[in-house]
């Protein structure tokens, strides 16, 4: 057997075994950067033969071949499962000592956050310990960022048990792009009564995203 049959013998098999290995072995012997993009090939009863990176001329009774070292894309998968929610954070702050309302708008209880989106609900409970039948309405707003609530109750002087007790709840959604603090301001209003807010919380949720 001549040298020249010899090595058309061996590069037929290398080839062979190659495609018996599969489309990412191909690929792979493909990536190295001297590699180029199409493979040219002549194919005879099953078996390829003159493979090149260049274009092939086969004798008669073959077909000549190529392909791409990268194969075509297949189409789209289904979309996924939506996954979990990742996890949230929360937040807590209270006094429990009777603080006095001011006439005009002062803060009350202030809680701390940073960069977020959060869930923030407060609980102010007050007492009117103005004079009999004097009357006093209360004023309380939840703030954080550009977020507001408020609520107010009208309260009457310890002789009107319960009257002169009341609990205001607000609550506020917001996304902040710097840290800042989630604040409680009230203010007392009415003829000469002195409104407590005997106690105040707030606790303040993160979340991925408002919906």
């Amino acid at each position: 057997m001549t040298r020249n049959k010899q090595r058309s013998i061996v590069a037929v098999a290398v080839v062979c075994a190659v495609l018996a290995l599969g489309v990412p072995a191909a690929i792979a012997a493909a990536n190295s950067p001297k590699a180029a993009t199409v493979f040219h090939a002549c194919l005879k009863g099953g078996a390829l033969s003159s493979v090149s990176t260049k274009p092939v001329t086969c004798a008669a009774g073959f077909t000549t071949v190529s392909w791409d070292k990268t194969g075509p894309m297949g189409p789209t998968g289904p979309t996924g499962p939506t996954g979990p929610m990742g996890p949230s954070n929360s937040f807590y702050a209270a006094d429990n000592t009777a603080q006095n309302i001011e006439p005009t708008f002062s803060t009350i209880l202030s809680l701390d956050l940073g960069v977020g989106t959060y869930v923030v609900n407060a609980d102010v409970w007050l007492d009117d310990e103005s004079p009999s039948g004097a009357s006093d309405l209360a004023v309380c707003e939840l703030t954080l960022g550009s977020a507001t609530d408020e609520v107010e109750v009208g309260l009457l002087g310890p002789a009107s048990t319960p009257q002169n007790e009341g609990t205001l709840s607000m609550t506020v959604a917001a996304t902040i792009s710097a840290a800042g603090s989630a604040t409680v301001n009230c203010e007392g209003a009415g003829n000469t009564g002195e409104t407590l807010a005997d106690t105040v919380s707030m606790t303040a949720i993160q979340s991925s995203s408002l919906n």
